[in-house]
């Protein structure tokens, strides 16, 4: 059983990864990827590319490579493969990117996943003989932790914009209530960036509501996403507005906006 996590910015468990996205595009050529233990042991990690998709929901599952399509995973070479890492030690991991002459205009995408490889277990003692066969089975969950790796050639192009937004009430006593709103995307290549919503109040000053992390990867047009407005507190929303911007990943300014008036 393997269970898979998009890297945040310390990575999952005792594995921080950095930087947790990367991107080759232009003249760029090489790239590199730090692996920290953060935990008190030493630990193994398997490196390999693995494929995913995206629903419309944003949630990202693994799958097989199409046949006859192209990835990252044709066009970077990385190394090392394996890495042993004690307490505290860091490895760093080296990717070079060799593109064809004829490789067509668009985004070349896999995920690079850092799989914790489990230590050997001890070999319990047999239990006694006592007439009867029973049938044993012990299931250990494998971590891993995956981060995209993107290859742009040519020209790449990616619009994004906000739509159908609703405010939805808390599920339970005590929970944020969420901004439901739909991220579309146009292009040729994935999104990546970040929500964020404020409430503007009629007289009032402008307070932060919420900030999600979010993409919508290519070739999906759109994904459904409910933004926390957890930084709110206790504020009534009434007689106001709403308001949410879409800011890609490594930009200073947003790309698009939306805003929801409430009664």
């Amino acid at each position: 059983m393997t269970t898979l996590c998009q890297a945040q910015a310390q990575g999952l468990g005792d594995l921080a990864v950095t930087p947790t996205h990367v991107t080759f595009e232009g003249r760029v050529r090489t790239a590199e990827i730090t692996l920290t233990n953060k935990g008190g042991e030493t630990a193994t990690y398997r490196i390999s590319f693995i494929h995913t998709r995206m629903d419309e929901s944003g949630k990202v599952a693994e799958c097989e490579k199409e046949a006859g399509t192209m990835t990252a995973e044709d066009l970077v070479r990385y190394s090392p493969r394996e890495v042993v890492l004690a307490a505290g030690a860091f490895q760093v991991v080296r990717l070079q990117l060799r593109k064809p002459e004829d490789l067509p205009p668009g985004e070349y995408r896999s995920q690079m996943l850092f799989r914790a490889v489990p230590p050997p277990q001890p070999v319990d003692e047999p239990e006694p003989d006592n007439g009867k066969q029973e049938l044993s089975i012990s299931i250990r969950p494998i971590f891993g932790v995956s981060i995209p790796v993107v290859v742009h050639n040519g020209l790449t192009t990616c619009k994004v914009d906000l739509a159908d937004l609703a405010l939805v009430a808390p599920a339970e006593k005590g929970a944020p209530s969420t901004l439901s709103l739909r991220l579309l995307r146009d292009g040729n290549q994935s999104a990546y960036g970040t929500l964020r919503a404020s409430w503007d109040a009629k007289g009032g000053k402008m307070v932060a509501a919420g900030e999600l992390a979010c993409a919508v990867y290519h070739p999906l047009p759109s994904i459904r996403v409910s933004l926390p407005l957890d930084k709110l507190g206790d504020k009534t929303l009434a007689g106001g507005t709403l308001k949410v911007s879409f800011t890609p990943r490594d930009a200073k300014e947003p790309t698009a906006q939306a805003s929801l008036d409430l009664p």
